[in-house]
């Protein structure tokens, strides 16, 4: 089930209430699902900081490999 689908699942009918209720009522509702929501979306920044992390160590791995070569390749002969 998608993220959204959770939040929808988890809205309860507030109608049989009497309409001050009613409005507390949906007031918590629209508090929690916004919690439920907040959490989400920080996971999914965790989730996302994480692997722009990785990709930039990834990066600069690979560009110190590449300028470390090109350093050989300028110094002289390479041998295999």
């Amino acid at each position: 089930m998608t993220a959204a689908g959770e939040l929808a699942a988890r809205v309860p009918v507030v109608a049989d209430l009497p309409s001050g209720q009613a409005t507390a009522a949906a007031v918590g509702v629209s508090q929690t699902i916004a919690a439920t929501a907040v959490q989400l979306l920080a996971v999914r920044v965790q989730a996302t900081g994480e692997k722009a992390s990785s990709a930039v160590s990834s990066y600069l791995r690979t560009d110190e490999d590449s300028a470390q070569r090109l350093a050989a390749v300028a110094s002289g002969p390479v041998v295999v």
